[in-house]
């Protein structure tokens, strides 16, 4: 079991063995745990580090990704609900990007003594606009998108990887995207996007009582300002950290600051504990 599940997710524990608390790092969409690798030495002192892979991060043929076991955020949140039970985590803080907040997020409710804390960076409860509610599509733009993406998955990639890290001095950041996303299968690739860009967690990111770090970027086309001020209403102990960066993935476009603003908060939720 224990060799199986650590070569299925790619686990690895890094940090301090000795420390008392445990970050979890769960990548988004398109990326795996080598996002991380730019915020990671700022923790690796004071904190135990767990990093994994999503299933169908690297590369996977139709016959080793079974649709049907992977069709919805629950399917991943069993194979993270896994991975916390195995490895026995309690009251660690689950710092997710991108669709991995949604995954953390029914995990946390189905599962209160796993995580204590939770950051959500580049977090969306729902991508298509609604009444009253901002997502940054509509629907007739994510019918596009999904078409460009079943006509030419290549070109999808390379458009898709330039608007997702937005940062046109660091051209090396959206080509190693792009090499990530080359890895999934177009097949599958179109399936889990078809499936993340149509979901919709408002009712259950509503449900969190968890103390949340939303730190959302000034500018990200796929996740606007409004998503994370809604989050910030919507999640009862949250607080907002509006940074002045533009992209989807500011760990990798802007590591300091987003390392910088993550030590903070962890720092500020302990001392408050302290005092209480």
């Amino acid at each position: 079991m224990m060799n199986d599940l650590f070569e299925r997710h790619h686990i690895k524990i890094l940090g301090n063995p000795e420390a008392k608390e445990t970050l979890l790092f769960a990548h988004g969409f398109g990326s795996q745990q080598s996002s991380w690798e730019y915020i990671l030495p700022a923790f690796k002192q004071e904190y135990r580090i767990i990093l994994f892979d999503l299933i169908g991060s690297s590369f996977l043929g139709r016959d080793e990704f079974d649709v049907t076991l992977y069709n919805s955020f629950s399917d991943y949140a069993k194979d993270l609900t896994t991975i916390c039970n195995y490895l026995n985590i309690k009251r660690a803080t689950l710092i997710a990007h991108s669709a991995s907040c949604m995954i953390g997020t029914l995990v946390a409710l189905k599962n209160p003594d796993f995580f204590k804390r939770l950051v959500f960076i580049g977090a969306s409860p729902r991508y298509l606009n609604d009444t009253n509610y901002v997502g940054g599509f509509t629907e007739q733009e994510v019918l596009q998108m999904l078409s460009v993406m079943a006509k030419n998955y290549s070109d999808w990639i390379q458009h898709f990887s330039v608007s997702a890290i937005d940062d046109p001095s660091q051209p090396l950041l959206s080509e190693e995207f792009a090499q990530c996303l080359l890895k999934l299968s177009p097949d599958i690739a179109l399936i889990v996007f078809k499936m993340i860009i149509s979901s919709d967690y408002r009712q259950e990111v509503s449900q969190l009582k968890l103390p949340t770090l939303i730190i959302q970027p000034q500018n990200d086309m796929f996740v606007p300002l409004e998503v994370g001020l809604y989050l910030n209403e919507v999640i009862e102990h949250s607080k907002i950290a509006i940074l002045p960066t533009k992209g989807h993935f500011p760990q990798l476009t802007h590591p300091y600051i987003v390392a910088d603003t993550i030590v903070k908060y962890l720092h500020k939720s302990s001392t408050k504990k302290m005092k209480n």
